[in-house]
């Protein structure tokens, strides 16, 4: 009785702890990856102030690896989804797109994923109205800026419970404090600083929180998709904060920077602010909804702490944080005024053999002053023709003016206290009729190694205003000049003969220049002319290209360029070329008439143009240029090139048909007498495919498209239901296609 007890309590407890412990740590690491789905944003929050919203995109996704999983949406409700207003994108339908999403679309959206092994995983997100808030919530105080940095504030209108930022500038460290807030604690934030108000060359920063650690990036935006990042980051003092709901990311950028990829804060811009979410450890596009900018540019002035330092990039000023920055120094310092040079007239049109005067001023309180006339081109003042007045040589008077004075005249102003100070004037030229000047400069005066204008976005040489003549005498020739950077497009229109003269000078090695012609001031549908010297042969090479959308343009089959020459010329590029002034060509843009020209530079890789930055383009102000009448041989009267498309409609509007100039391509439509549709008959002479589009502006971007050919193997038609997003391949409708009633043959 002594014995037994003793021995069966030691053999039990040793067996058992020991086989326990080994299944455990099996059980959970299955249960940890077990299949599941989810759906990107997790909420969406509306502004009913923003209502309508262009669009809302859903994305289902799931973590078993599965390629060919069946993906379908519901709503919980139990309302169907609107053919008009939903699509469904992707290979597997993975994405939920909804078109302008009203309060009607607020709601809980479900997507089930059915498995190849007929497992279903379901996921919900929701569709919310935001509350009203009146008063803005706190910003902890995350931000290095000093306690008394005045402060600017942005709030989007109606979505302060989603997104606020604000910005000051620190006049002593020449830094600009940013804070963004969003309450997508998972997600990121972004600023964007804009010339124009659009995503396309602006300057962006994000910041998000990744693996616990901040991540705020420098980055550039060059088309609509994710920005790139910038080899240079500018950022400081970065931080970022999550608390009572909000992510807060601070950051500070300089007020100049000298990396070419970035915009200088100094002066107005567009401010961008957009926030997102994370998909595959990368920043996911945002939604229309998520993105917002100020309504009118904004003024950022970084005021030197001193009055006798001039503005100087972040690469020459040790930053300071705001612990050595004593509030008393900062409150002290007062704000140094800013002095400037003005040249009247800022420009001049003047007639051959006539004089012109040019007066500069400045703002300055300094009397011991000196003033300096020059070309910004580098060729020299008229000898015996010019005359500098003034107590101070503030004057500069021309006179028996030439085809060859046309050009920019810079006054620079030295002052003892306040360094040099500078501002130009433009003089354009109105050449009589039996005047044709090859070019408007000097063909061998050198550049200048600084840059022509002060601004990239500044004024420009314009050119002289055309007068307009009957068709038995033509117009006289014109020249014009644009100056941009160290880019220099000079022109001499020939009504005569019916084109134009151009000349290309430019001062930067392996680059290339362009300009484009546009009639709405963007790159899109511009049709745009490339020049630069091979680096192989050193011979100029001019290409005639068309742009589809933000990208290195598409070279044009038939180019319209000819005599083409240049080369170096006193350590420069110098290049001319010719084009007509009227074109048949569907790529091209005819010169006669109005138009902005687009002026840009960038890179070269070999023979290949690499794309320009945002600070290397600009766009001129509107253009005349005056061919006179178009004088008609007839040859292009026989080639169909020329001939206008046929268009044809019934008075009642329920027939139609189009065809192209030669006849190879027709359409016919008929609508319905018994069913709300149109009857289309697509026409051919050609063996491949035929299409057509519906658009509201002209354009492909966002448009409506029909496709339909002869499948060779079966011989029978197939007539596709498309969409286009840009200038590219259609994607095919292959959920709410809404063609019926097909047929053809070859």
């Amino acid at each position: 009785p002594t014995t037994m007890p003793t021995t069966t309590p030691t053999t039990t407890p040793t067996t058992m702890p020991t086989t326990a412990p080994t299944t455990t740590p099996t059980i959970a690491t299955t249960a940890a990856i077990e299949s599941k789905a989810s759906i990107l944003p997790a909420i969406t929050t509306l502004d009913p102030d923003d209502l309508p919203v262009w669009n809302i995109s859903l994305a289902c996704e799931e973590n078993t690896g599965d390629f060919f999983p069946r993906i379908t949406w519901r709503r919980q409700d139990g309302r169907p989804f609107s053919p008009a207003r939903s699509a469904f994108v992707g290979q597997n339908s993975e994405v939920l797109v909804l078109y302008n999403v009203t309060e009607n679309d607020v709601g809980a959206y479900i997507c089930e994923v059915e498995l190849l092994t007929g497992q279903v995983l379901t996921a919900e997100t929701s569709i919310i109205l935001a509350p009203k808030q009146t008063t803005p919530p706190p910003l902890p105080p995350t931000s290095r800026a000093p306690e008394n940095c005045p402060r600017e504030r942005f709030v989007p209108q109606g979505a302060l419970e989603v997104f606020n930022a604000e910005w000051c500038v620190n006049s002593v460290t020449q830094r600009v404090h940013f804070s963004l807030r969003s309450t997508v604690l998972d997600g990121w934030v972004a600023l964007g600083i804009s010339h124009d108000n659009k995503m396309v060359g602006s300057d962006i920063i994000t910041g998000r929180v990744d693996n616990m650690l901040p991540v705020v990036e420098d980055r550039f935006a060059e088309v609509y998709q994710r920005p790139t990042a910038d080899a240079q980051s500018q950022v400081q003092d970065a931080s970022v904060l999550i608390s009572n709901g909000w992510m807060d990311v601070s950051f500070s950028l300089p007020c100049a920077s000298e990396d070419a990829a970035d915009i200088p804060l100094q002066g107005s811009h567009y401010l961008l602010f957009a926030t997102g979410v994370m998909k595959d450890g990368d920043l996911y596009y945002h939604d229309a909804h998520r993105r917002w900018s100020t309504s009118q540019p904004v003024t950022i002035a970084c005021i030197p702490a001193n009055t006798t330092a001039p503005l100087v990039s972040s690469a020459t000023v040790s930053p300071v944080s705001s612990a050595t920055v004593s509030p008393t120094s900062v409150t002290a310092t007062s704000p140094s005024p800013i002095y400037f040079a003005e040249v009247e007239p800022e420009q001049s049109h003047v007639d051959v053999s006539s004089d012109v005067k040019l007066s500069c001023s400045q703002t300055s309180p300094d009397f011991f002053l000196s003033f300096a006339w020059r070309r910004v081109d580098g060729a020299p003042l008229p000898a015996g023709r010019h005359e500098i007045s003034g107590a101070r040589g503030e004057i500069l008077m021309l006179t028996d003016i030439r085809p060859g004075d046309a050009g920019v005249y810079k006054c620079e102003v030295e002052s003892f206290a306040f360094g040099t100070m500078q501002d130009t004037g433009v003089v354009t030229v109105n050449l009589p009729a039996t005047s044709i000047p090859a070019t408007t400069l000097s063909s061998t005066a050198p550049l200048s190694a600084t840059p022509l204008m002060e601004t990239s976005t500044g004024p420009m040489v314009t050119s002289s205003s055309p007068t307009f003549e009957t068709p038995e005498a033509p117009p006289a020739p014109q020249t014009g000049i644009r100056v941009f950077r160290n880019l220099i497009l000079s022109w001499t229109t020939n009504p005569e003969q019916q084109h134009v003269d151009f000349v290309f000078r430019f001062n930067l090695p392996n680059h290339w220049m362009a300009f484009g012609i546009s009639n709405n001031m963007d790159m899109p549908d511009s049709d745009i002319i490339t020049a630069f010297l091979s680096p192989a042969t050193g011979r100029a090479v001019v290409q005639d290209r068309y742009a589809r959308d933000y990208r290195v343009p598409e070279l044009d089959s038939s180019s319209q360029v000819t005599h083409v020459s240049g080369g170096l010329v006193s350590g420069r590029t110098e290049i001319n070329f010719r084009l007509a002034c009227w074109s048949d060509d569907a790529n091209d843009i005819s010169l006669s008439g109005q138009h902005h020209f687009l002026l840009a530079m960038g890179q070269l890789m070999g023979t290949d143009l690499l794309y320009h930055t945002q600070d290397f383009r600009t766009v001129t102000d509107l253009i005349t240029i005056n061919c006179g009448v178009r004088r008609v041989t007839t040859e292009s009267v026989t080639s169909p090139a020329t001939v206008a498309p046929s268009i044809a409609a019934s008075v009642d509007g329920k027939s139609g048909s189009f065809s192209n100039p030669s006849g190879s391509y027709v359409v016919n439509w008929k609508v319905s007498d018994t069913s709300p549709s149109v009857q289309f008959t697509l026409h051919s002479r050609h063996g491949g495919w035929m299409g057509f589009a519906i658009s509201n502006t002209g354009r492909m971007t966002d448009s409506d498209i029909i496709t339909a050919f002869i499948d060779p193997a079966s011989g029978q038609a197939v007539v596709q239901d498309r969409w286009a997003r840009g200038h590219y391949h259609p994607d095919l409708d292959t959920d709410s296609s809404q063609v019926s009633n097909t047929g053809g043959s070859r």
